[in-house]
């Protein structure tokens, strides 16, 4: 009952957020633009665009299952399996934010077997992987486009930057780190036999064995090529949609890699889908290399919508490849009692 009160409050909270940021950037919007925009916009590079984006899930598939078949005892997992349990925690995210990395390893405990504490362990592998793709490309942006970085952060940073701010961050820290520490010594004080204490080691062990998964790996070199396709195909979507409208064509390769960036911030916040603060971001982004608001605007929307939209078609998918799995595990189990 607390876990469904306390999901429903962050599911609320989440939302008003992503709601408030989404209403203060369009509330000035003129529909006509948007009429006008979609009468230019070439549909053909939008699709080019959603079918390079399913070519990045087909990878992250072929990822996250060299990570599953590092355990011993589920050592050949199907294809169909992972890759309708990665959109299933996709869709799960546009409702509740990072809740998508635990209901997919869930999902696959209801398709494989597999276990969660140690699917999780994988996930959380990919997600330090690809924050590292993501600095990666945040360092070839800043060289490549170092001058659009240093106006921002003169414009952003020096411009209006507060002491304040500066101690209120690291009082923050400072209680955050004194938080943990007590939480630590707390939790080495409890009984050995301890029910929490047994959960939280047993889950811990499940998650260190997820996360070793990456240097137990046979084909560490496709698991580095996987991981840099995953990147190239954000790139290569981003850039054909880009080429769907007149005004964001002419941006050059390194600019757009600067709104991919930009783009991937806005996913990472805790909101549903990235609602607003992708938005924001990217049409943000767009204003410094001269592109109009309203039209920057337009561009998130598209771009966002589009992929919104190929997650909910995949998810629905992958609810029923879950509703058949259950099906069919209900009549063998009927089948072995009678």
């Amino acid at each position: 009952m607390k876990s469904t009160i306390g999901q429903a409050i962050r599911f609320i909270i989440s939302l008003g957020i992503a709601l408030a940021i989404f209403w203060f950037l369009y509330k000035d919007f003129n529909l006509n633009d948007l009429k006008t925009y979609f009468k230019e916009l070439s549909v053909f590079w939008v699709f080019v665009s959603i079918f390079i984006s399913l070519l990045g899930y087909v990878m992250r598939t072929l990822r996250w299952r060299l990570l599953l078949e590092t355990s011993e005892t589920h050592s050949d997992i199907g294809f169909f399996r992972v890759f309708w349990g990665l959109m299933f925690g996709y869709v799960v995210n546009l409702v509740l934010p990072r809740a998508g990395e635990l209901s997919r390893c869930v999902y696959l405990r209801d398709t494989t077997g597999y276990p969660v504490s140690s699917a999780l362990g994988s996930v959380i592998t990919e997600r330090v992987i690809d924050l590292i793709c993501l600095i990666v490309i945040t360092l070839l942006a800043l060289i490549f486009q170092f001058g659009v970085f240093t106006d921002l952060f003169e414009e952003l940073v020096l411009s209006g930057f507060e002491l304040s701010f500066v101690y209120f961050i690291v009082g923050a820290l400072l209680i955050a780190l004194v938080g943990l520490w007590g939480a630590i010594a707390f939790f080495k004080r409890l009984s050995d036999t301890n029910r929490f204490k047994v959960k939280v080691l047993d889950f811990w062990k499940g998650l260190k064995e997820g996360l070793s998964g990456i240097f137990k790996l046979r084909k560490k070199r496709t698991f580095l090529m996987y991981s840099v396709l995953i990147w190239l195909f954000y790139f290569l979507m981003m850039w054909t949609i880009s080429k769907a409208a007149t005004d964001t064509a002419a941006l050059s390769p390194a600019a757009i890699l600067v709104v991919l960036v930009m783009g991937s911030i806005g996913m990472i916040a805790p909101v549903q889908g990235g609602i607003g603060t992708f938005h924001a971001l990217i049409a943000f982004i767009l204003s410094v290399y001269g592109i109009e608001e309203s039209q920057g605007k337009i561009f998130a929307i598209i771009t966002h919508s589009s992929q919104v939209l190929t997650v909910m078609v995949l998810g629905l998918g992958s609810l029923i490849y879950l509703a058949r799995k259950r099906n069919k595990n209900r009549v063998v189990e009927s089948t072995t009692k009678s």
